[in-house]
């Protein structure tokens, strides 16, 4: 009898000091638990907004290069005429994205020979389409175009004018002959190259 109690005995201690042992961890996983878990959390996440300076070119013609012919005389004693010698096929497309408290322009310039006399002008249109945003202000007369750069739309925000040939500003270019200037005229073939440019202002 005294055998068999000494193993009762020190077996329901064992099996006391396993169940103290299981409730003292699953208290302590519960105080560890307790202080992760709480009523609120939060984490961090970024936003890049990028910078956007995009222009482009659309035609209702058949192709990007105009012509500005002046009509050639049918009867003797006539002058060559200037009047017909424009073009209004080519839009002026334009996306933007700005710093705070800044605006972009957009300005034309040519590389290139005009005949000697004559003047190349670019008038701009209001922006059309389906844009949205600070388009910006449009040069109200024709800008000269030289090797000078002339701008053509000013104080621009973030913006989209819509893309295509019904979209942005539509360009119209005119060659003029200045006053006096008949004699220099020469015949011949002239090119130039018309290049547009958006910059932060």
């Amino acid at each position: 009898m005294k055998n068999f109690m000494s193993h009762f005995i020190f077996g329901t201690a064992k099996n006391l000091a396993l169940i103290i042992a299981i409730v003292l961890v699953a208290t302590a996983a519960t105080k560890t638990a307790d202080a992760k878990d709480k009523n609120s959390s939060q984490h961090n996440l970024q936003i890049k907004v990028q910078e956007v300076a995009f222009i482009d070119l659309e035609t209702t013609g058949a192709d990007f290069d105009i012509m500005l012919n002046p009509s050639t005389p049918t009867e003797a004693g006539l002058g060559v005429d200037f009047s017909k010698a424009s073009n209004s096929e080519l839009w002026l497309n334009y996306s933007s994205i700005v710093k705070k408290n800044k605006t972009r322009s957009i300005s034309a310039s040519i590389n290139g020979n005009l005949p000697d006399g004559t003047t190349l002008t670019v008038q701009a249109t209001e922006p059309a389409g389906n844009g949205e945003g600070d388009l910006g202000t449009v040069n109200p007369t024709a800008q000269p175009l030289t090797d000078k750069e002339a701008v053509i739309v000013s104080d621009i925000g973030s913006c989209y004018t819509g893309d295509g040939n019904s979209s942005g500003c539509n360009l119209t270019y005119k060659l003029d002959l200045g006053e006096d200037s008949y004699a220099g005229l020469m015949t011949g073939n002239y090119s130039v190259q018309v290049t547009y440019t958006i910059s932060e202002k």
